[in-house]
Protein backbone atom coordinates (compact mmCIF):
# COMPACT_ATOMS: atom_id res chain seq x y z
CA UNK A 1 0.00 0.00 0.00
CA UNK A 2 1.38 3.61 -0.70
CA UNK A 3 -0.60 6.71 0.81
CA UNK A 4 -0.37 9.84 -2.01
CA UNK A 5 -2.11 13.20 -2.22
CA UNK A 6 -5.02 14.13 -4.66
CA UNK A 7 -4.98 17.78 -3.85
CA UNK A 8 -5.86 18.29 -0.57
CA UNK A 9 -7.14 14.19 -0.22
CA UNK A 10 -4.93 11.36 1.08
CA UNK A 11 -5.66 8.02 -1.31
CA UNK A 12 -3.94 5.28 0.04
CA UNK A 13 -3.52 2.38 -3.34
CA UNK A 14 -2.49 -0.68 -3.93
CA UNK A 15 -2.70 -4.46 -5.18
CA UNK A 16 -5.15 -6.97 -3.55
CA UNK A 17 -4.54 -10.61 -3.67
CA UNK A 18 -7.41 -13.12 -2.34
CA UNK A 19 -6.78 -16.68 -2.78
CA UNK A 20 -9.61 -17.76 -1.80
CA UNK A 21 -11.74 -15.84 -4.69
CA UNK A 22 -8.53 -16.17 -7.35
CA UNK A 23 -9.03 -12.24 -7.58
CA UNK A 24 -6.33 -9.49 -7.67
CA UNK A 25 -7.65 -6.64 -8.34
CA UNK A 26 -6.31 -2.81 -6.99
CA UNK A 27 -8.07 -1.24 -4.35
CA UNK A 28 -7.78 2.53 -3.43
CA UNK A 29 -9.71 4.65 -0.45
CA UNK A 30 -9.24 7.82 0.66
CA UNK A 31 -7.95 8.04 4.31
CA UNK A 32 -8.85 9.66 7.22
CA UNK A 33 -6.37 10.85 9.65
CA UNK A 34 -7.12 11.50 13.67
CA UNK A 35 -4.98 12.01 16.44
CA UNK A 36 -6.15 10.18 20.15
CA UNK A 37 -3.74 10.19 23.23
CA UNK A 38 -0.77 10.23 21.26
CA UNK A 39 -1.49 7.91 18.66
CA UNK A 40 -1.60 8.67 14.87
CA UNK A 41 -5.01 6.62 13.61
CA UNK A 42 -5.75 6.31 9.89
CA UNK A 43 -9.07 5.31 8.72
CA UNK A 44 -10.25 4.38 5.50
CA UNK A 45 -12.95 5.72 3.32
CA UNK A 46 -14.89 5.41 0.13
CA UNK A 47 -12.62 2.42 -0.38
CA UNK A 48 -12.95 1.17 -3.84
CA UNK A 49 -11.94 -2.35 -5.11
CA UNK A 50 -12.16 -3.27 -9.20
CA UNK A 51 -14.06 -6.35 -9.66
CA UNK A 52 -14.72 -7.48 -6.13
CA UNK A 53 -18.29 -7.76 -5.16
CA UNK A 54 -19.32 -4.93 -2.80
CA UNK A 55 -18.80 -6.98 0.25
CA UNK A 56 -15.16 -7.60 -0.22
CA UNK A 57 -14.69 -3.63 -0.51
CA UNK A 58 -16.59 -3.64 3.56
CA UNK A 59 -13.84 -6.66 4.25
CA UNK A 60 -11.29 -4.55 2.89
CA UNK A 61 -11.64 -1.53 4.51
CA UNK A 62 -10.71 -2.70 7.68
CA UNK A 63 -7.62 -4.34 6.75
CA UNK A 64 -6.51 -0.77 5.43
CA UNK A 65 -7.08 0.85 8.76
CA UNK A 66 -3.95 1.40 10.90
CA UNK A 67 -2.34 3.29 13.94
CA UNK A 68 0.94 4.05 14.72
CA UNK A 69 2.16 5.31 17.89
CA UNK A 70 4.15 8.82 18.27
CA UNK A 71 7.26 8.81 19.98
CA UNK A 72 7.84 10.99 22.50
CA UNK A 73 9.15 14.63 21.26
CA UNK A 74 11.39 17.18 22.61
CA UNK A 75 10.32 19.57 24.70
CA UNK A 76 6.95 18.07 25.48
CA UNK A 77 5.76 18.61 21.81
CA UNK A 78 2.53 17.22 21.24
CA UNK A 79 1.15 16.59 17.74
CA UNK A 80 -2.70 17.60 18.00
CA UNK A 81 -3.99 17.04 13.74
CA UNK A 82 -2.52 15.83 10.95
CA UNK A 83 -4.10 16.95 7.57
CA UNK A 84 -3.54 15.85 3.84
CA UNK A 85 -2.46 19.19 1.50
CA UNK A 86 -1.36 19.25 -1.77
CA UNK A 87 2.70 18.92 -0.95
CA UNK A 88 2.28 16.39 1.65
CA UNK A 89 1.23 16.41 5.45
CA UNK A 90 0.75 19.22 7.75
CA UNK A 91 1.32 18.71 11.04
CA UNK A 92 0.00 20.86 14.06
CA UNK A 93 1.21 20.57 17.69
CA UNK A 94 1.04 22.66 20.60
CA UNK A 95 4.05 22.82 23.69
CA UNK A 96 4.85 24.89 26.56
CA UNK A 97 8.18 26.09 27.02
CA UNK A 98 10.10 25.26 24.39
CA UNK A 99 13.20 27.29 23.46
CA UNK A 100 12.62 29.02 19.99
CA UNK A 101 16.45 29.80 19.47
CA UNK A 102 19.09 28.46 21.82
CA UNK A 103 21.85 30.53 23.31
CA UNK A 104 24.62 29.82 20.89
CA UNK A 105 22.22 30.50 18.12
CA UNK A 106 21.87 33.98 19.56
Amino acid sequence: MTINNEGEEARMSGELAITELDLSTQISSGAEFEIDDGTLNVTPVDVEVDGAPSQVADSVAGMLAFSIQIPDLPYGLQITDVDPTAGGVRVEGTAQDAPIMSEEAA
